[in-house]
């Protein structure tokens, strides 16, 4: 599946998740002694979702922030799995890219132990301070936006290179019973790092 688009879609969580990633440790530059202030601008963003969890999706990319209005139809609950790919583009044309880190990750686990995890408490606090997203789970159906969201400069840890990247992550559910993946969501930016 190819996702390409300017547009993005979404799962509240699932873009708390992206973002949050994309934003990639407002406290890490200054635990890593950052020494200038860096930015990212979001190049484009594509989300193919599964309708049975959201609706009445309307997002855009205007100004360098972000602006997101939805409708989440299920709560997000513990098992909410996110899948993150990383990737760093090798090509000036962006057509190559490759895997810097990967790793999956209950979305409920770590909201819920934000308290216990100092950098993923930074990072999400910052995307809930733009949003009406709650810090921790369930996420309960319903209305959730991102307003005027932009990266804050000086947020980007030291050892993510100038340059641009592509975020690729997978949304699901686990079955109970027989272990089958329910997708949720799939999401794709590619973003700029200064």
């Amino acid at each position: 599946m190819h996702l390409r688009s300017n547009i993005w879609e979404s799962l509240p969580a699932t873009l708390l998740l992206c973002i949050v990633f994309c934003d990639c440790g407002a406290v890490a530059a200054r635990y890593q002694g950052a020494a200038r202030q860096r930015g990212v601008r979001f190049n484009a963003a594509h989300m193919t979702f599964n309708h049975a969890y959201v609706h009445n999706v309307s997002t855009d990319l205007t100004g360098g922030a972000l602006n997101i209005e939805m409708w989440l139809l299920r709560d997000v609950v513990p098992g909410f799995m996110t899948k993150f790919d990383v990737f760093i583009s090798l090509s000036a044309d962006k057509k190559r890219f490759q895997s810097i880190f990967a790793y999956n990750v209950d979305l409920c686990g770590i909201m819920n132990n934000l308290s216990r995890i100092t950098l993923l408490r930074a990072w999400m606090l910052n995307v809930i301070k733009y949003s009406n997203l709650k810090p921790h789970c369930p996420l309960v159906a319903g209305h959730y936006y991102i307003r005027n969201f932009t990266v804050e400069k000086g947020s980007i840890p030291v050892y993510l290179q100038a340059g641009e990247y592509r975020i690729v992550t997978h949304h699901y559910y686990k079955g109970k019973k027989n272990k089958k993946e329910i997708r949720v969501a799939d999401f794709q930016a590619d973003v700029g790092i200064d």
